[in-house]
């Protein structure tokens, strides 16, 4: 009975120590999206309404890997780039400069995904608001 207990409690810390906690200053997600990979991009647009900003994808797990391969052979095309609609679960982690060049705004960690499928088109392109703003006229140029 004691040695029961012994493997109780070991079992109930290795389950506390393994359990998934998210990195700091990381916020849980779940949802859809678009993942675009291959040419210089590993990035993830979450669809509406939440998609403001693209994500860099940072080493996901070997099935997403191996199930985007296989998808990327059966349906091929002459981009450099391929595109996905995927379901994932993971973590967002907090503002910065990720990926190629920096040029995604959070480090998405896919743990689990649930659905992918070709997403035609490639992924949408999210224009910063910053970069909305109308430009300054010019003097004597086009009005």
């Amino acid at each position: 009975m004691r040695c029961a207990r012994c493997i109780q409690i070991s079992l109930l810390a290795l389950v506390a120590c393994s359990s998934s906690s998210l990195p700091e200053g990381a916020t849980a997600f779940s949802g859809t999206g678009c993942y675009q990979c291959c040419f210089e991009t590993s990035t993830f647009v979450a669809d509406p309404p939440t998609n403001s900003e693209f994500w860099w994808v940072e080493s996901p797990p070997r099935a997403f890997d191996e199930a985007f391969e296989k998808m990327r052979r059966t349906y091929p095309t002459n981009d450099r780039s391929y595109s996905a609609s995927v379901r994932v679960q993971g973590s967002v982690g907090p503002p910065g400069q990720y990926g190629h060049m920096g040029g995604a705004t959070r480090l998405l960690e896919i743990r689990e995904f649930s659905e992918m499928r070709p997403h035609p088109g490639g992924c949408p392109i999210i224009i910063p608001p910053e970069l909305l703003e109308p430009l300054p006229s010019v003097e004597g140029g086009p009005q």
